[in-house]
């Protein structure tokens, strides 16, 4: 920036350098821009640069379905291509971006964890449950390295831990949490049934929009009622219900 009239976009998710990372090697010296997968709107748009003549309601389902990965909508795949490219993007993830950097023995037991996480996004569980949802597999687990895979797959950017807050005592509670994924169309490539488990699938999309608007985003506890979300931008906080 001294010699050229430029700038410099440094992008971290690799088994070397993570976006997580760029803090520890630029700190105080970098701007960081937060990429998700592509909204709706934005596959909307996308369709509209081509000129093609488009049913909103078809391309939604295509939307559920595919997720919103951009490299998905600047080609034609069908399904079955579609899905292949999605799994082969989980499959470098989980050896690259996380089993490799982190140097994780028991792949096939990370993997086993990440797709029950996938297959019930949007509901609450307990490490307690898990780990026993893991021994009736004839797998153990500790509850430590539990949160430590989690935590891997937020470093990767595929899955976000969202905890549960009491909203009358302002606590963050550390059980009955939520999972949620960056991008519903892996779940699709991966585990199927989008469609069927739809309001997984739709409370996953709205998550990920919140936080495309900026939002932060906890799961709500007040009195007896359930509260879906409960978001705060600066000094405003609302309640999704």
């Amino acid at each position: 920036m001294i010699d050229f009239d430029i700038d410099i976009f440094i992008t971290g998710s690799n088994a070397k350098m993570l976006s997580g990372e760029l803090a520890t090697y630029l700190g105080g010296r970098y701007v960081e821009i937060k990429v998700y997968p592509f909204s709706f709107r934005e596959v909307l748009d996308s369709y509209a640069e081509t000129g093609q003549s488009i049913d909103q309601a078809e391309v939604f389902v295509r939307y559920l379905v595919m997720g919103g990965m951009p490299f998905l909508y600047r080609h034609s795949f069908d399904a079955i291509a579609a899905r292949q490219y999605l799994s082969d993007i989980f499959d470098s993830i989980i050896l690259k971006d996380i089993a490799q950097r982190n140097k994780v023995r028991d792949i096939d037991q990370l993997k086993r964890l990440i797709l029950f996480f996938i297959a019930n996004i949007g509901n609450t569980f307990s490490a307690a449950s898990v780990v026993q949802y893991l021994k009736n597999e004839r797998r153990s687990l500790s509850s430590e390295t539990l949160y430590n895979y989690i935590r891997y797959c937020q470093e990767a950017c595929l899955l976000h831990l969202v905890p549960r807050e009491d909203l009358i005592g302002k606590r963050l509670l550390s059980f009955q949490e939520k999972i949620y994924l960056t991008d519903h169309g892996i779940r699709e490539a991966l585990y199927g049934n989008n469609q069927r488990d739809i309001n997984q699938t739709l409370e996953n999309i709205v998550y990920m929009e919140l936080l495309r608007r900026g939002y932060e985003v906890t799961i709500g506890k007040s009195a007896r009622a359930e509260v879906d979300f409960s978001v705060k931008k600066e000094t405003k906080r609302c309640m999704c219900r």
